[in-house]
C-alpha cells in the first residue's frame, strides 16, 4: 500500500479548478491524499471548501456510499 501526498497549490489555482470541475470533485481529490502540505493560506482555503461541501450536502466524503 502506498502513501499519497500532496502540495497544495496556491489559492488561485485551486479556484479554478473548482471551476473547472465543480466542488465536489475538488473535495472528492483532495480527500484522498493520506498527506498534504503546502503554504498555510492554500490549507485554511482548502479546510474552507471542504466545509462549504459538509454544510451543502450533509456528506463529509463526496466517495461514501450515503446509503451504506
Amino acid at each position: 500500500m502506498g502513501f499519497n501526498k500532496c502540495y497544495l497549490p496556491s489559492i488561485e489555482s485551486m479556484e479554478q479548478q473548482i471551476k473547472r470541475d465543480g466542488l465536489k470533485e475538488f473535495v472528492r481529490l483532495y480527500s484522498k491524499y493520506d498527506c498534504i502540505t503546502g503554504e498555510i493560506d492554500s490549507f485554511k482555503f482548502l479546510e474552507n471548501k471542504i466545509e462549504e461541501f459538509k454544510n451543502k450536502t450533509g456528506v463529509e466524503n463526496p466517495d461514501w456510499n450515503q446509503n451504506q
